[in-house]
């Protein structure tokens, strides 16, 4: 057959996006697509059974091949007419032109051939509304990306969206599932429900975090925020930097605005204004305010304002009047001479009178602390006075529910505030905690210790609800009195529901190490079921060679005991030595206790002196089958020699 082929093709190109509303799995409507077309050979249909190699390319000649190879083999063409399915795989069309090379090889051909021209793939007039943009199809949710194709998710994410920008050399990417990119360019979303909204350089790299644009900024803590400007970072659990200029809120639940405002401590506010000097917190819940120009505080409507300007008064003496608030240096500030005095003094000397000197209440209510109308400390006497007295603070919705001795050191929000349910409860900070009585959560989110006594220091989503029990890390369980439970990263449950119990998930292996150097201990390794002790031969030393005979008749006379332990229930049964008697091989550090390492030496040692033995005695039993051999050999000869002798008497002459 003439190898001559001219192809006129007609593609039919199916694109199907498929939106999910949830994230329940479901089948990916995949990335194939069919192509129809007819096979002449000198100008006439061709009939018969081809093979078709497919290749796509970025340009009608030359150029580059975008994907591998698609090999069609077996194609039944009917008077020329013919159709495929194609499938290069993701992210092979994201707007740019595309060219379909194929060559051919039908039944009694030499070879194959290659068809020319190239075929340009048109896309149909409707996906024309949608230049730039693709999906990647995945099982639990597809990708959305639009914009430049340099755009990119990693291996493994799904729901993922970038809505458009990027630039060959500076493309938005998506590293985590269900992360965000918005637009602008060289922006990145790395963990799960990360969001950049747009701006250049801009990167959000924890859960929940949330750059809005700008330039090159920073949300690198869990749920922290970025609202623009340039080159801010939030780095603390749920800080925020709404804009400004090199502005840093690493502590947790912080705030930095305006130029170079530094939030370096929990729950710190600062505010700096545009003098170029770094303006930071020194301690935790700081309110700090950088204000060149004067600072305004209205402390009763219109009635009482404070105003500073220029510098930061002295406050060493802050004394309340009838119409404001007086400065040492005799000023009083304010807008309304009818203006109430405020409900407590503060001076240097506060202490010497207890009548006057003293931040305090003298009627046995609550005292409060507001800050921007929130209130922020709370202090709640109790009528026995000999008792102490509530104290919260953070979350103006954390609550105490009476009683006394109650303490919430800040933290909460309003999804989730802080309580103490019982009197000497303590909860020190987090959001959505729970303590009792005496019982004590340190901080973390959705912690309950509601046992008597019981202690959560922190995590996520534990529980001690038994009296003395502890439980830490993420989703520990402490059921029952005494339990001690740690829980590691997975979240699943870990429990303990029998008192006086000591439960740890660790996944990656449980260590004990013995000394300072990290050399000596035992470990059970990540899904192992027995303990190893570390033996290195770099931690020995003073090496001596054992007398395995004489450890072998050591072991021969030591006494083995079926025997009960007095802790335990008098079922169980166990055989062993004891310590005292398994002293008689000397080693050890104590007649108490029995080295497990040692234990096994003895053992292996004992192990080849007997084999020492069988060998000696294996040794003899050849020979003296040597021996035997030889004497049944001889003693064959003789009886043939007799033998031998009886018969030619036999048969002898007269």
């Amino acid at each position: 057959m003439n190898q001559t082929r001219v192809s006129i093709s007609v593609m039919i190109v199916a694109i199907v996006v498929v939106t999910p509303l949830t994230l329940n799995a479901q089948t990916p409507v995949g990335t194939a697509f069919t192509y129809q077309g007819q096979l002449k050979d000198d100008g006439q249909p061709v009939t018969n059974t081809c093979d078709f190699d497919l290749r796509l390319y970025d340009a009608a000649t030359g150029g580059g091949q975008i994907g591998s190879t698609v090999n069609t083999n077996g194609v039944d063409v009917v008077n020329g007419l013919f159709i495929v399915s194609v499938d290069f795989g993701d992210r092979r069309f994201t707007g740019d032109a595309r060219w379909l090379e194929i060559n051919v090889e039908c039944s009694g051909d030499l070879g194959p051939t290659t068809l020319s021209p190239r075929q340009e793939l048109a896309p149909t007039p409707y996906a024309l509304a949608l230049p730039g943009l693709w999906t990647e199809q995945k099982a639990e949710s597809p990708n959305l990306i639009g914009g430049s194709s340099g755009n990119e998710t990693a291996s493994g994410v799904y729901g993922a969206t970038i809505a458009g920008g990027g630039r060959s050399t500076y493309p938005n990417r998506v590293l985590a599932s269900l992360g965000t990119v918005g637009g602008g360019d060289y922006n990145t979303a790395s963990d799960w429900y990360a969001s950049v909204g747009g701006g250049t350089g801009n990167t959000a790299s924890d859960y929940s975090a949330t750059v809005s644009g700008g330039y090159h900024n920073t949300a690198s803590g869990d749920r922290a925020t970025v609202g623009g400007g340039t080159i801010n970072e939030a780095s603390g659990f749920a800080a925020a930097v709404p804009g400004g200029y090199y502005c840093t809120a690493q502590g947790d639940y912080s705030f930095a605005a305006g130029r170079r405002a530094k939030a370096n401590h929990n729950g710190a506010f600062v505010w700096a204004d545009s003098t170029d000097a770094e303006f930071a917190s020194t301690a935790e819940d700081q309110f700090l305010i950088s204000a060149a120009g004067g600072v305004g505080i209205n402390t009763n409507g219109p009635q009482a304002t404070l105003h500073v300007a220029g510098e930061i008064k002295a406050s060493s003496l802050i004394e309340s009047t009838t119409n404001g608030f007086k400065f040492p240096d005799g000023t009083v500030q304010s807008t309304a001479a009818t203006a109430p005095a405020p409900a407590w003094n503060l001076t240097g000397n506060a202490g010497t009178d207890v009548n006057t000197n003293f931040p305090g209440t003298t009627d046995d209510e609550p005292l409060e602390l507001w800050v921007n109308n929130e209130r922020a400390l709370r202090i709640e006497p109790h009528s026995w006075s000999s008792h102490s007295p509530n104290l919260i603070s953070g979350y103006s919705g954390n609550s105490t529910a009476g009683g006394h001795g109650r303490t919430i050191a800040g933290g909460g929000n309003p999804t989730g505030p802080n309580r103490v349910l019982t009197n000497y409860g303590t909860v020190g900070g987090g959001y959505a905690n729970t303590s009792g009585f005496a019982a004590t959560v340190a901080g973390g989110t959705t912690n309950t210790a509601t046992g008597d006594y019981a202690t959560v220091p922190g995590g996520y989503w534990n529980s001690a609800t038994g009296d003395h029990s502890f439980a830490a890390g993420c989703r520990a369980q402490a059921n029952s009195n005494g339990c001690f439970v740690w829980g590691d990263s997975t979240y699943v449950d870990v429990t303990c529901d029998v008192e006086d119990r000591w439960v740890a998930r660790a996944g990656g292996g449980v260590y004990f190490y013995t000394d300072s150097g990290l050399t000596s201990g035992v470990y059970v390794a990540a899904g192992g079921t027995s303990w190893n002790a570390i033996s290195d031969r770099a931690i020995k030393e003073d090496f001596r060679p054992v007398d395995r005979r004489a450890i072998l008749d050591t072991l021969a006379g030591l006494p083995v005991w079926e025997y009960r332990l007095k802790s335990q229930d008098g079922s169980i049964r166990h055989v062993g030595p004891v310590a005292q008697d398994f002293a008689a091989f000397g080693y050890g550090e104590s007649d108490k206790a029995i080295n497990m390492e040692d234990a096994h030496g003895v053992a292996l040692a004992a192990i080849q002196g007997l084999y020492e033995i069988v060998q000696e005695k294996d040794a003899e039993i050849a020979a003296q089958k040597e021996q035997i051999a030889e004497l049944t050999a001889r003693l064959e000869r003789i009886e043939a020699m007799l033998a031998e002798s009886a018969g030619t008497k036999k048969g002898g002459t007269r």
